[in-house]
């Protein structure tokens, strides 16, 4: 075991690399955490690990998306939130076709490309894409909002994104101005965890 790295083999493990060999993911972390502390040494199969339930499709997929930056399934990773979205008032992103400018909207989806272009008068004015099932849509965060979540945008872990704000239309052209941002998985307990030491505790 001194060759390999324990975070990067917690990484495969959860990504799915070792699905055809052992699809149940729980358990090999935690076969992973025995052969760490005692390698060389049999896991033991407890009626604890016997019983050890596997992540959720759900956690499964969000598990791939943050380490992946992809979805290995064939329908969108926004999708399996959707009627959990529903339920709170999130709105996809073809549903804001149908609403009025000024709008009060919440929004979700994975953020695409977001970009500081330069100002006139210096101050920060960030733009983005969200990413639901049914398509893009735009989004505009001015600076006293940038300050207060740019770290959710620029923070270097790309994570779906609850976006709540007012609606603006402009020459045809649509986008929600930014009044608060929030990781999506405190609104639906997407079971993006950050992966780490599971021994079934």
């Amino acid at each position: 075991t001194g060759t390999l790295n324990r975070q990067a083999v917690t990484r495969l493990i959860l990504c799915g690399a070792f699905d055809s060999l052992a699809p149940h993911r729980r358990r090999l972390l935690w076969e992973l955490d025995h052969w760490w502390r005692e390698p060389g040494r049999p896991v033991p199969r407890s009626s604890a690990w016997a019983r050890l339930p596997d992540f959720s499709p759900a956690e499964k997929a969000a598990h791939e998306y943050r380490l992946l930056g992809l979805d290995m399934h064939r329908s969108h990773y926004m999708a399996r939130f959707r009627q959990a979205l529903a339920r709170r008032g999130v709105l996809s992103s073809r549903c804001l076709s149908r609403l009025p400018d000024g709008a009060h909207v919440k929004v979700a989806g994975i953020p695409i490309r977001p970009h500081r272009p330069p100002t006139r008068s210096g101050r920060v004015v960030v733009f983005l894409s969200l990413e639901d099932e049914h398509g893009l849509t735009e989004v505009t965060v001015f600076e006293p909002v940038y300050q207060r979540y740019g770290s959710l945008l620029f923070g270097g872990v790309k994570m779906p994104l609850l976006v709540e704000g007012r609606l603006q239309r402009r020459e045809g052209q649509k986008a929600v101005v930014a009044r608060r941002l929030a990781p999506l998985g405190k609104l639906v307990g997407s079971g993006a965890r950050h992966e780490g030491r599971m021994n079934g505790g």
